[in-house]
């Protein structure tokens, strides 16, 4: 009887600590969405400051023309101008240190006016002081291909 109680109570415990490490993978999407909503809520609303406080020490971002700093993607962030935009197909992987998201967006603004979903990726590392915004990287919607003969 008591190794029976000591298996019973084996398999419950391995299902709990199964059941635990889902919701903490489960709550990591929702915080790597959460935080991607942000930054593109803030763009929205020109709101530089709590941009500039999400941002990593070490920012860098990736877009056509190449690499910028953090003082380039600020200078860049305060012309964005973005009316309205719509993320999609979010996808978060990660761990309790760093969040990688990808997800599609569409919007209207300066820098962003189209119906075609552009690709982003963006990589949080928690720091001391939360989550922080480590890199960005900007992938255009495609061009229509060109027929080939």
């Amino acid at each position: 009887m008591k190794k029976f109680l000591l298996i019973v109570s084996a398999v419950i415990l391995f299902l709990t600590l199964d059941a635990t490490a889902a919701r903490r993978r489960f709550h990591k999407g929702e915080a790597g969405e959460k935080l991607v909503r942000q930054i593109w809520g803030a763009l929205k609303e020109n709101d530089i400051q709590t941009i500039e406080r999400m941002m990593a020490r070490g920012f860098q971002a990736l877009h056509q023309d190449g690499a910028s700093s953090v003082q380039e993607e600020l200078k860049l962030i305060r012309n964005y101008r973005l009316r309205s935009f719509k993320l999609a197909e979010i996808e978060v992987t990660g761990d309790d240190r760093m969040l990688v998201v990808t997800y599609s967006i569409t919007g209207i603004g300066k820098f962003i006016s189209s119906t075609e979903p552009g690709w982003r990726m963006d990589v949080f590392v928690n720091e001391a002081s939360g989550w922080k915004w480590l890199a960005h990287a900007n992938i255009p919607p495609r061009a229509p291909a060109r027929k080939t003969r």
